[in-house]
């Protein structure tokens, strides 16, 4: 009922508005509620009844830029809320054949890092699922260096850390766009499409899988 009755004020302000409510007169400053000025006059003479009407219409403004924002803000962290409380779920299962194919390099005594674009909230979910992460040697997170393959800067870093001679290493990737970055650089790149052509790229390259 209050909001109806501040809507409808605002929309009639110009009709029942008794003065103009930026008119300043100092001969009636700080006057008290009369007649002709029912809620008396402020400290520039203005009637105070008609500028608190004209100030309904900035209230209500404010009040739906407020709501809007609200909503706006509202849907944003909903969403992320939801991606961040499903993000496990999205994540699925390992790819057997491949894990199978680290396992048999580690066992070989094979030296193993990883080069991650995950973030810094993703890598320790991924890292606490997936058993054979914790059979790396030294891994890089994007998350962690603020920087994204394929920029050449995240690569270097993961050469320069653990100090990795591209031309005596293979790079897999799922994403050919890194693979090709990693290529550039020196390594020996696999863009990765299944477990079987790896195996067959990497017996290709003299290693037992």
């Amino acid at each position: 009922m209050i909001v109806f009755l501040l809507f409808a004020v605002a929309l009639l302000a110009p009709h029942i508005s008794p003065y103009d409510p930026g008119a300043i007169n100092i001969k009636i400053v700080l006057q008290e509620p009369s007649p002709e000025h029912l809620f008396g006059t402020d400290a520039l003479g203005r009637d105070v009844l008609s500028r608190m009407i004209w100030g309904s219409r900035i209230s209500l403004l404010v009040g739906f830029v407020a709501m809007g924002i609200a909503s706006l803000i509202g849907v944003f962290l909903g969403a992320l809320a939801g991606y961040y409380g499903r993000w496990v779920e999205m994540l699925g299962d390992e790819i057997k054949g491949s894990a199978e194919i680290l396992l048999k390099l580690k066992s070989d005594g094979m030296p193993l890092y990883a080069l991650t674009n995950w973030s810094h909230e993703a890598f320790p979910v991924a890292l606490e699922r997936y058993g054979f992460m914790k059979q790396f040697d030294g891994i890089v997170v994007s998350g962690y260096e603020k920087l994204l393959k394929p920029d050449h800067a995240i690569y270097r870093v993961l050469m320069e850390r653990y100090r990795i001679n591209p031309a005596e290493s293979v790079y897999i990737d799922d994403n050919k766009h890194n693979a090709d970055a990693a290529a550039e650089l020196g390594f020996h790149a696999i863009h990765f499409v299944s477990s079987e052509q790896l195996g067959q790229e990497l017996r290709s390259l003299g290693l037992k899988v």
